[in-house]
C-alpha cells in the first residue's frame, strides 16, 4: 500500500510536479536521442528548482517551466558527442554485447518455462498462431470455430501466459527493448532502464511531497510504463488513484469539447460523437475509421459491407425479432467482429462473460483500460458493449448496445462515453472502467483499434455483393447460425411473415416494426449500390437498376408500415387490411428478388472484367 505524503507541497512544488509530463513531451519532440529523455527530465527539474527565485509571476510558472525545458533541450543537443577516431575501427560494433545475449537467453528460457506450464489447449493455440503462423482461414479450419471464438481463445491463452510470467504490464517492452548502439568511446548516459527509475525518483524527492519507502513510492503523474532493471516487477507510473485526493486534478467533461488535465496526460477527451442514426456498431466503427484516417468508409458503405443493408430474418407468427442482433450482439456471436479485417481494422478484442471460468475477469478489464488509454492518446476512440454500470442502468441511463469510449480520467479511473441513445450522442457521461460487463447478459466486450490498413476496395465490395446474394438466399447465414430463435432468413423470412399475415397470427404492431426496420435496411442497400458505381464503373447499369428496385421496395414497405399503424389503432388486422398487408409484402418481396437478380448480374460483370 502506498504511503500518503508526509507533508503538503507548496504551490510551486505542485506546479513542478504537474509539469513533468510537459517537460517530457518537450524533450521527446526536441531531443536528438530519445534515450536521453529521463536524464533530460531530471536535469530540467533540477534547473527549475535552482532558479526558482527568478520567478516573478507564479501564475505563469508553467509557461516559464516550458521555456526552461525548451532552452535545456537546445543546449542538450549542442553537447559534443563522442565519435570514432582514426585509431579506432571505421565502424562501431552494433551487435549485441555478451550481457545482452545472456539477457536474451534468460528471457527466452523464462518464456519457454511459462509456455510449458500452460494447459495443452493454451499451448496449442499459441503455437498455431505465433510459431506455425497459421492464418485466419487455417485457424478456423483447424479448430472449427469462428474468428471471434478463436480471438477469444487466443486472448485467454495470452492472459494465462502473462500470469505465468508474473508481469502484468510492460512485457512487450521487456522482450523487445534494446539500447541504441553507441559510438566508440561514448559513455552510456540515459539509455538504461535504471536511469529512468533513478531520474524519476530523484525528481520526486526534490519536489518533496511524495513519500518513498523500500516497499512503495507515491507515484508521479507521468504516463510511463517501465520495468525495474533488478527484477521482473512491472511499475506503472500513472496510478493516480494512489495520489492524495486533495492534489488530484479535477476535470469537468464538456460535451463536444476536448478536455484534459494540467499536463494533458492524466485525462483526455476526444471531440468525437457517434454517427446517428445508424446501428450502434456502425455508429462507432465509422468514427473509429475516420479517426484512423480512412475517410472513404461512409456509414452507408459500412451498412453494406457488414451486411445490415441486405439482411432480414423472421420467426413464426411474425413476433419480436431484433433484426441486427446476430450481426452486432454476442447472442448471435457478433458476426461483424469477424469482418473487421475487411475494413482494414486491426482490433484488440477484450471480451468475456461471467460464465467463462477461464477468463480472469478483473485482469481483462485492467488490460482493456490500458489499451483504451493508449488508443485515446493516439486520437482513436474505442467501442464498448453496454458501456454503463449496473447502477447507471437501474437509474435509467439508456446506453444499451455499442457505445464510443472517447476519453479517460486516470484520477478517478473512468471512461468518458458517448452513445447515440444518450442525447443523440451529444451528451458525454462517465463510467468506471471496471463497472462494464454487469449489464444485460454480463458480456464484457471492448474493441480497441491497433491500426487501420489500406484494403483492396474492389475485392471487399465484390465480396459484399456476393454476401448480399447469400443473405437473400439463406446460404450465408441460416437459422442455425444465429444465437437466438429465428425460423427463416432472406427471401424465406418474407414468406414466413406472409404466412402469419394470411393466418391472422401476425400482430399489427410487430408488423409495423418489421416494415420499418426492413425499410431502413433497404434504404441503405439502395444508397450503397449507388456509391459502388465509382468502384465498379463497368457494372453501372446493373447497380443502378438494383438500386431502383430497392427504391420500389422502400416505398412499398412505407405503405405497409402505415397500414400496420392504422390496423394497430383499430385493434388488429381485419380480413381486408390483412389481405392488403399481404399484397404489399408480396410486392416488397418481388422488388427484393429483382434487386438481387441485378446484384448477381453486377458480380458477373465485375468477374468478367478482371
Amino acid at each position: 500500500m502506498a504511503l500518503r505524503p508526509q507533508r503538503r507541497g507548496t504551490p510551486f512544488d505542485r506546479v513542478v510536479l504537474e509539469s513533468v509530463g510537459l517537460i517530457r513531451r518537450i524533450g521527446a519532440a526536441r531531443l536528438r536521442d530519445r534515450g536521453d529523455l529521463d536524464d533530460f527530465t531530471q536535469a530540467v527539474v533540477l534547473r527549475v528548482y535552482a532558479n526558482r527565485d527568478s520567478v516573478r509571476d507564479e501564475e505563469r510558472l508553467a509557461n516559464w517551466i516550458g521555456v526552461v525545458a525548451k532552452n535545456a533541450a537546445h543546449n542538450w543537443n549542442a553537447k559534443r558527442r563522442a565519435f570514432p577516431t582514426d585509431l579506432l575501427p571505421d565502424m562501431p560494433d552494433t551487435g549485441a554485447s555478451p550481457l545482452e545475449r545472456l539477457e536474451d537467453e534468460e528471457r527466452w528460457e523464462a518464456l519457454i518455462r511459462a509456455l510449458t506450464r500452460l494447459d495443452k489447449r493454451h499451448q496449442d493455440v499459441l503455437q498455431a498462431a505465433y510459431l506455425q503462423e497459421l492464418g485466419p482461414a487455417a485457424m478456423k479450419a483447424r479448430y472449427g470455430l469462428s474468428s471471434a471464438a478463436i480471438a477469444m481463445r487466443l486472448g485467454r491463452a495470452r492472459r494465462a501466459l502473462r500470469r505465468q510470467l508474473g508481469v502484468a504490464a510492460g512485457l512487450l517492452a521487456w522482450f523487445t527493448w534494446r539500447p541504441k548502439a553507441r559510438a566508440f568511446g561514448e559513455v552510456p548516459v540515459g539509455s538504461g532502464r535504471m536511469s529512468t527509475t533513478f531520474s524519476l525518483m530523484t525528481s520526486t524527492l526534490i519536489v518533496g511531497w511524495l513519500g518513498i519507502t523500500a516497499h512503495s513510492i507515491e507515484q508521479a503523474p507521468v504516463d510511463l510504463a517501465m520495468i525495474s532493471p533488478d527484477g521482473d516487477t512491472a511499475m506503472r507510473i500513472a496510478q493516480l488513484d494512489r495520489m492524495s485526493a486533495e492534489f488530484r486534478p479535477r476535470v469537468t467533461l464538456i460535451s463536444g469539447g476536448v478536455t484534459s488535465g494540467e499536463e494533458g496526460r492524466m485525462s483526455k477527451v476526444l471531440d468525437i460523437a457517434p454517427t446517428h442514426p445508424y446501428t450502434t456498431s456502425v455508429a462507432g466503427l465509422e468514427r473509429m475509421l475516420q479517426a484512423g484516417g480512412q475517410s472513404e468508409w461512409s456509414p452507408t458503405r459500412l451498412q453494406g459491407v457488414l451486411g445490415h443493408a441486405f439482411s432480414f430474418v423472421m420467426r413464426e407468427g411474425a413476433g419480436t425479432v431484433f433484426q441486427e442482433a446476430y450481426l452486432d450482439y454476442r447472442g448471435g456471436d457478433a458476426h461483424f467482429i469477424e469482418m473487421l479485417p475487411d475494413l482494414g481494422l486491426r482490433i484488440q478484442s477484450f471480451q468475456a462473460t461471467r460464465q467463462d471460468e477461464e477468463d480472469d475477469w478483473n485482469q481483462l478489464k485492467v488490460d482493456a483500460w490500458t489499451a483504451v488509454r493508449a488508443s485515446i492518446d493516439r486520437g482513436i476512440p474505442a467501442m464498448a458493449w453496454n458501456p454503463m454500470s449496473h447502477q447507471q442502468e437501474e437509474d435509467g441511463l439508456s446506453a444499451q448496445l455499442w457505445g464510443l469510449i472517447v476519453g479517460y480520467d486516470e484520477s478517478d479511473e473512468t471512461y468518458t462515453v458517448r452513445h447515440q441513445f444518450v442525447g443523440d450522442g451529444a451528451e458525454a457521461f462517465t463510467v468506471r472502467y471496471d463497472a462494464l460487463g454487469h449489464s444485460g447478459q454480463s458480456w464484457f466486450c471492448v474493441l480497441v483499434c491497433d491500426a487501420v490498413d489500406q484494403v483492396d476496395a474492389a475485392s471487399v465490395h465484390a465480396n459484399t455483393l456476393r454476401n448480399a446474394v447469400g443473405l437473400a438466399n439463406g446460404t450465408r447465414f441460416g437459422p442455425q447460425d444465429i444465437g437466438y430463435r429465428v425460423d427463416a432468413t432472406g427471401f424465406a423470412a418474407y414468406e414466413l411473415w406472409g404466412e402469419a399475415l394470411a393466418s391472422g397470427a401476425a400482430p399489427a404492431k410487430k408488423s409495423g416494426r418489421h416494415a420499418w426496420e426492413l425499410r431502413i435496411a433497404r434504404e441503405h442497400a439502395a444508397a450503397y449500390l449507388r456509391e459502388l458505381v465509382d468502384v465498379f464503373a463497368d457494372a453501372t447499369p446493373e447497380l443502378q437498376e438494383a438500386a431502383t428496385h430497392y427504391d420500389r421496395e422502400v416505398e412499398t414497405l412505407r405503405e405497409l408500415e402505415h397500414l400496420s399503424g392504422v390496423a394497430e389503432e383499430a385493434g388488429g388486422f381485419t380480413e381486408d387490411t390483412g389481405a392488403e398487408a399481404r399484397d404489399l409484402l408480396t410486392a416488397a418481396l418481388q422488388a427484393d428478388r429483382d434487386a438481387i437478380t441485378k446484384v448477381a448480374a453486377a458480380i458477373a460483370v465485375f468477374e468478367a472484367s478482371r
